[in-house]
């Protein structure tokens, strides 16, 4: 989990930077040399790669995790008490409704570090078409504000987002654990008692032979 969410950081800030460097060198009064442009190209395609792989690791682990509890929530006896239900941290163990909502938590979380890259890669690309017709000097000021305004909610929305990737995977691991040491359901056997006939019943089915006898008598 954890190394997943490194290669998450490290993977925005080399796609960033990369791209922070081609805004910088691509500015028609004063191209930087290729060596310059293939660095910010590569660090580019590097961070994207790390990006994407921390991204996956992560919700294939939550998936994971997820998986484990609910095949443990079919196969574990429901504790018989509130009390039984806390854990350790005073953690109770999350039903189906707990397990979709925290799976929603986390898809949250997911959407909004996804979209704070996308965001920042989008503002920086609309930033040098806006600004590609005016000096260098002012392209370079203008440019160096906007990289840190975008860099803001950036960062606000990848923490915010891995914040809730990070307490959704922990409930989930919580509640995993917890379930594991709850005893294994039994199965139940089914007694089938056979039924004596009611006096009702036996009377409903003495009566036609006693019918046929007294009409036999008659005749």
């Amino acid at each position: 989990m954890i190394r997943f969410l490194l290669l998450t950081a490290f993977g925005g800030l080399s796609t960033f930077g990369g791209q922070a460097l081609l805004s910088l060198g691509l500015h028609p009064e004063r191209i930087v040399p290729l060596t310059a442009i293939a660095e910010g190209c590569a660090a580019v395609a590097v961070g994207v790669a790390l990006f994407v792989t921390g991204m996956l690791g992560l919700a294939e682990a939550f998936e994971k995790q997820s998986l484990r509890l609910s095949q443990l929530l079919q196969t574990r006896q429901a504790p018989n008490s509130d009390s039984e239900l806390a854990d350790t941290q005073g953690l109770p163990i999350g039903g189906p409704a707990d397990l979709a909502s925290n799976s929603e938590r986390f898809w949250h979380g997911y959407l909004r570090s996804t979209g704070g890259l996308c965001l920042a890669l989008g503002g920086l690309l609309a930033l040098v078409l806006i600004l590609g017709d005016i000096n260098y000097e002012t392209y370079r000021a203008t440019l160096g504000a906007g990289l840190a305004a975008i860099a803001l909610p950036t960062i606000v929305l990848w923490i915010g987002g891995m914040a809730k990737i990070w307490r959704s995977h922990r409930d989930v691991l919580i509640w995993a654990v917890r379930a594991e040491s709850l005893p294994e359901k039994r199965a139940e056997v089914v007694e089938i008692h056979q039924r004596r006939p009611t006096r009702e019943a036996v009377f409903r089915s003495t009566r036609p032979a006693a019918l046929c006898r007294e009409a036999r008598a008659v005749a």
